[in-house]
């Protein structure tokens, strides 16, 4: 079971679907038809390119190098400034 509502996000109404989630809800947003392109519009501008065959094994070590974790805890909320614990 979902609910459709509304949200300001980003200076802008935006329709979202909330759905339950453990102890939490996950909302996400919703597009109008006018707002969602085809995969084929969105990317008719990318060229056919031939990836040589060590860039896959290259970009995962990359990214596993770089990965990391984060929590809530770590990051500012500038909309709702949290009091002190």
């Amino acid at each position: 079971m979902v609910a459709v509502a509304q949200a300001v996000l980003f200076r802008r109404m935006r329709a979202v679907m909330l759905r339950p989630h453990d102890k939490g809800l996950i909302a996400t947003t919703l597009n109008f038809d006018y707002e969602v392109r085809s995969a084929k519009e969105a990317f008719k501008e990318i060229p056919d390119i031939k990836i040589e065959a060590d860039m896959p094994d290259l970009a995962r070590h990359i990214i596993g190098m770089k990965k990391g974790t984060s929590s809530a805890e770590e990051c500012d909320d500038r909309y709702e400034p949290h009091s002190p614990s």
